[in-house]
Parts: structure tokens; C-alpha cells; sequence
């Protein structure tokens, strides 16, 4: 854990070329600011107003604005589009450099009995590339993003700003995960134990069964 707060922190993860399967990086950060913690559970909203950008015209909704936190960093390795749809990535071209990507990577609190202590999310990457001898991921950045239903008069979610937070890291795990293969070989004594092999079977390969 990290006892001091800052605005940004990188990550450098070597890499072994000769490892096929998934890689996990997942973080865990906690704001400067404790009431912070809870924003992401507030509903704003915005009153009547049939003026500029932000509008309210209809239905006094309780849910116009909402701040969302989220993990937006910079990596050397795109996820790919199915993890970036299984994880609820946000992926795309850096606009500081051609051949990186920068990663929006969604939080949700984490705590127990109503009380919330961090923010978690969850980033996943399938094989590397052979050239790729380090996973790079930098900057990476606390934001807010301020979500706003608007009637314009059509009505439209967007977001209209985003806000950078200090904060500090308070849990980092990295994890693997790859195929396994194997076989089970048993010569039974009798026809009837074959009916045990079967039930061995079926929980090695299909445990919920």
C-alpha cells in the first residue's frame, strides 16, 4: 500500500515470452478526500432550465447528473475488443503517442457493512505479442466523470466534464491464467467401478454438476 497520495502512478510487469494465457492487473485506490468514497452513490438533480447546454424540461428527474470514478491510464498492449467488452474497457489510440493506447478502466466501491473504503477495477490482457518484453501501463489517474441527462428537448446521456482526484494505491494483485490439459487413467477391477470413475469424472470436469 501506498502511504502517500498522488495525481498519477505507473506499473512496469515483465513479461515471460514463452507464457500463453490471460494476465490480470488488478487495483484497488482510495481518494485524498474520505467523502469522496460515497459520490459515486449520490444522484444530483438539475432543476428546471430550458437554457444552455444542461436542460431540464420535463419529468423533475432525481437522477439528472451522476459522478462516475474511474482508473484512465496509458499501455503499451491493446486488450482487444472482446476483453475490452467482457471488462467494460474503454480502449483507444493515445493522443501522445500513435503506438500506445490509453485505458478506461470502470470502479466500484468495495467495503462492508455500508461503510466504503476503496474503489476496485479490473484490467486483462489475453497472450502478448513475443516482441513485447515489458508490460508498460502509466499515468494511470483517478477521474471523475460527470454524467448528465439533458432535454434538448430530446433527451440524451452524456458525459459534460470529468475531474482528476488524488489518491493512493491500497492494494495492487496480479494474476495469471492459462489452459490446462490432462487425462485420468484407472483400470477398474470390476464392470461396477466404472460407476465411481464416472462420478470422479464428472466433478473434476464439471464440478457444479
Amino acid at each position: 500500500m501506498m502511504d502517500g497520495y498522488t495525481d498519477a502512478i505507473s506499473l512496469t510487469i515483465e513479461q515471460d515470452p514463452a507464457y500463453e494465457g490471460y494476465q490480470y492487473v488488478e487495483f484497488q485506490v482510495q481518494p485524498e478526500v474520505e467523502a469522496h468514497l460515497r459520490y459515486s452513490l449520490g444522484k444530483l438533480d438539475w432543476p428546471p432550465d430550458e437554457k444552455g447546454n444542461m436542460q431540464e424540461r420535463g419529468v423533475d428527474e432525481q437522477d439528472d447528473v451522476r459522478l462516475i470514478p474511474v482508473l484512465l491510464l496509458t499501455s503499451n498492449v491493446d486488450p482487444g475488443d472482446e476483453l475490452a467488452s467482457d471488462y467494460r474497457l474503454a480502449v483507444w489510440p493515445s493522443e501522445s503517442d500513435a503506438d500506445l493506447f490509453d485505458i478506461m478502466i470502470p470502479l466500484t466501491p468495495v467495503g462492508a457493512g455500508g461503510a466504503i473504503r476503496a474503489f476496485s477495477g479490473k484490467l486483462v490482457f489475453g497472450t502478448l505479442p513475443d516482441t513485447v518484453v515489458s508490460l508498460n501501463l502509466t499515468g494511470a489517474r483517478m477521474v471523475w466523470l460527470v454524467r448528465g441527462t439533458t432535454e434538448t428537448p430530446q433527451v440524451s446521456t452524456t458525459v459534460i466534464a470529468r475531474y482528476q482526484d488524488r489518491y493512493r494505491l491500497t492494494g495492487l494483485q496480479l494474476a495469471k491464467s492459462s489452459n490446462y490439459e490432462f487425462a485420468i487413467f484407472y483400470t477398474p477391477a470390476s464392470p461396477r467401478e466404472n460407476n465411481q470413475l464416472f462420478k470422479l469424472r464428472t466433478l473434476v470436469l464439471d464440478p457444479c454438476s
